[in-house]
């Protein structure tokens, strides 16, 4: 049972990261599209339009990257898996 558990936690963990990271660099580019173009004031109402939804995300994101980096990332890391890197924030908490 043990050993199920550990590679449960282990398939998790890296499902998350990859979800992140596709999910992450998704949104990037369709925020940079939607911008695209806009100028002045349409840019500014654009940026305070998702304000909100940037700062929520921002907060989960943030619980995401700690559950990760002190799990997942941790472990991959003392196998020195490659391509697996810790996920920092930018945000305060």
């Amino acid at each position: 049972m043990t050993c199920r558990c550990a590679a449960g936690a282990k398939f998790g963990g890296q499902e998350l990261y990859e979800r992140l990271r596709s999910y992450l660099a998704a949104h990037v580019t369709s925020l940079r599209a939607n911008a695209s173009g806009l100028m002045d004031e349409t840019l500014l109402n654009y940026y305070l339009k998702n304000w909100d939804s940037y700062e929520h995300a921002g907060k989960v994101i943030s619980h995401l990257a700690n559950y990760l980096n002190r799990n997942w990332i941790k472990r991959q890391l003392e196998e020195k898996k490659r391509d697996v890197y810790p996920v920092y924030t930018v945000r305060e908490s």
